[in-house]
């Protein structure tokens, strides 16, 4: 609490400055670490500060693919996996029986009359 708050922003990459010991001009922790821990930092500082090519970013908005004409099979994307979504390939079945007459207005299913349905081979 005896220091006094900071009044200027951190300075840029201020999480990689570390003390130097004395005598050396390479920093401890890159030392110990080694120098693929600081790797790509300088390609990536370059990036930011550089303004981006034109012709990248025209390039890959000039033709956008609509989401419908996307082939997900192509890419392994699984579709229709709710039973909700399913296309039915196969028709409804009703509620006809093999051997019983068709429900219609006249007819109630599931009731027959006890006199058609059985016959005496006595």
């Amino acid at each position: 609490k005896s220091r006094p708050p900071r009044l200027q922003p951190l300075g840029d990459g201020w999480w990689l400055k570390r003390p130097k010991e004395e005598g050396a001009d390479v920093p401890a922790l890159e030392r110990l670490i080694g120098q693929p821990a600081y790797r790509g930092r300088q390609q990536q500082r370059s990036k930011k500060n550089s303004p981006s090519t034109p012709s990248k970013a025209k390039a890959k908005t000039a033709s956008p693919k609509s989401v419908t004409d996307v082939n997900l099979g192509k890419r392994g994307i699984p579709t229709n996996t709710r039973v909700s979504e399913r296309v039915q390939s196969r028709p409804k079945t009703s509620n006809v029986k093999v051997g019983s007459k068709p429900t219609g207005p006249n007819v109630r299913p599931g009731v027959g009359s006890e006199k058609d349905d059985s016959i005496d081979f006595s």
